[in-house]
């Protein structure tokens, strides 16, 4: 799980003839004694239950986009864990971990300023797996896992007579599906996935405009419950109880969004005359996100609290929480570092990946 749209008929998803790939160690690429130079830069994305975090360090800039990126797994106790890429990868970053302790994202390259990545998984037992990919995919990412092992994400390549940018399922056993496009979708993609195998994500119509879509476990796409003013929506996570969130856009102000159980959309209140998104839900329906660039809390009941900073810190942001209120995300001074914060509000960057020892 990450811890940061019924059209027309009987929707099923669009099988791909493709199964997983072969688990293989993981490259140490992009040494991490060359990039632990520039300290702990980067992101904490998700967080499971038992509060292993995940996410990318040791980037130069504090960016994802540069090939210095280092996928990482943070222990409770702080420790950092570099996770490898693939083999002649330089690059990486980890999306989301399960409750077993498997962790999905991307490995990748960049060649002549273009990017290249695969969707992969990272094992319980350190092994890296390529997920299914067709020959000419050249971009994948795995961006939630639930507990039963299935994933979901975005890619490229033809999947049957589907061609070009899509959402795709991989079930546990490897096997890989294009997400079905509601009616009118030029693009979709998957955020989020929970126990039940519900989906939720986005999908782009051709006139362009961005609409929250929710994939039912069965498959079918069901378009998200709109705001008045609304111009886009995007739906990012989802708890076991089904509610959603994320945020919509009505031409000048991001707004956070809560969607129940039957689709109907709710805006959080956020800071006065700021932009506002939700990133990630728990099982007691607590939301966190940004809000006029602090991180911030919802209750149950839509109460907002602003997350602790630490003195030097500008700003920060919020992206997963696990149902104990810990909660994963980072924090700005001059640079972007990834941040903890305890269940008791305490907030804490992140270290950066142990450098090897010497000889």
């Amino acid at each position: 799980m990450r811890n940061s749209r019924v059209v027309g008929g009987a929707a099923v998803l669009v099988a791909a003839a493709l199964v997983g790939g072969v688990p293989v160690s993981a490259s140490a690429a992009g040494s991490p004694a060359a990039v632990n130079a520039a300290g702990a830069l980067g992101d904490a994305w998700g967080i499971n239950d038992s509060g292993v975090i995940v996410g990318y360090a040791g980037s130069k800039t504090g960016g994802i986009w540069d090939d210095t990126a280092r996928p990482v797994r943070w222990d409770p106790d702080g420790t950092a864990k570099d996770l490898g890429t693939l083999p002649e990868h330089k690059w990486g970053w980890a999306d989301a971990i399960n409750n077993k302790g498997t962790i999905v994202g991307i490995s990748g390259y960049l060649t002549d300023n273009q990017i290249h990545g695969n969707a992969v998984k990272w094992n319980a037992d350190g092994t890296i797996t390529k997920l299914a990919a067709p020959p000419d995919e050249t971009y994948g990412e795995a961006r939630a896992i639930n507990d039963a092992g299935v994933i979901v994400g975005r890619a490229n390549g033809t999947d049957g007579d589907d061609w070009g940018d899509k959402g795709v399922k991989w079930d546990a056993d490897g096997t890989r599906t294009a997400l079905t496009k509601p009616a009118g979708a030029g693009v979709v993609y998957g955020e989020d996935i929970n126990s039940s195998g519900a989906i939720v994500g986005i999908y782009q119509k051709f006139d362009h405009s961005v609409h929250a879509v929710r994939w039912t476990p069965a498959g079918i796409p069901v378009p998200l419950g709109t705001v008045p003013g609304e111009v886009d929506s995007y739906a990012i996570g989802i708890n076991d109880k089904g509610i959603a969130v994320g945020y919509t856009y009505d031409d000048k102000t991001y707004r956070a969004v809560r969607w129940n159980e039957a689709g109907i959309a709710t805006v959080l209140k956020g800071l006065p005359d700021a932009h506002s998104t939700a990133k990630a839900i728990n099982a007691d329906g607590t939301i966190v996100g940004s809000s006029g660039g602090h991180a911030v809390q919802w209750a149950p009941d839509g109460t907002m609290t602003k997350l602790r900073k630490l003195s030097d810190d500008a700003g920060h942001a919020a992206n997963g929480i696990n149902a104990d209120g810990v909660i994963a995300g980072r924090s700005t001074n001059t640079k972007v570092h990834p941040t903890r914060w305890a269940k008791d509000g305490t907030p804490t960057h992140l270290p950066a990946i142990p450098q090897p020892a010497e000889h």
